[in-house]
């Protein structure tokens, strides 16, 4: 009776291992449990921000927005979340979304210390919004000197420091940035 059991038992593993390559389907498994979850946080997930930008378009600013934080502070703030939201929120029509939700982004970046994905972030948003700036004078200046010290994007860290001292005209780093300008420019 036991060789029986393990005969059938090791066939059934062995069919399971290879039913991708039988093709056959199974009732369930971990690959389509998970890939349902998927599918279903994804479709939460846009149900969340078509909502948000039905109160945009509503003028509910400040009911959009606190909705979009939610949505960031259940999933712990994940840079990749960050990064999905910030795609949906770029086609829409007010750019102030797109700017303080990047910029919030960038502070997590930079809190991680993922710094080649914040100068990369930086310089993508600037391509796209030549206005753009980091929300703090310390973000600003650390994503300037990445880009002027080893980072390779000079252009990014000249735009970033062109207009720091009027953007935080009482900072204690003014000096330390125009100092990095007057070495960028040279």
């Amino acid at each position: 009776m036991f060789c029986i059991l393990s005969t059938f038992s090791t066939l059934a593993g062995a069919l399971y291992e290879r039913r991708h390559w039988l093709g056959l389907e199974t009732w369930s498994s971990p690959e389509r449990d998970q890939e349902r979850a998927d599918v279903h946080d994804r479709r939460q997930s846009q149900h969340v921000v078509t909502e948000a930008y039905g109160k945009t378009r509503a003028g509910s600013h400040i009911e959009c927005w606190q909705q979009l934080q939610d949505w960031l502070a259940g999933r712990g703030f994940d840079p990749e979340d960050y990064r999905w939201l910030c795609e949906r929120v770029a086609a829409w029509d007010d750019p102030r979304y797109i700017t303080r939700l990047t910029q919030d982004y960038l502070e997590r970046l930079l809190v991680l210390k993922r710094v080649g994905e914040a100068l990369g972030l930086v310089a993508n948003r600037l391509t796209d919004d030549p206005t753009f700036r980091p929300k703090t004078a310390a973000a600003t200046l650390h994503i300037a000197r990445i880009a002027a010290e080893g980072g390779g994007a000079r252009r990014v860290a000249r735009t970033l420091l062109a207009d720091f001292p009027t953007r935080f005209p009482a900072d204690p780093a003014i000096p330390i940035a125009a100092e990095l300008a007057r070495t960028l420019n040279a």
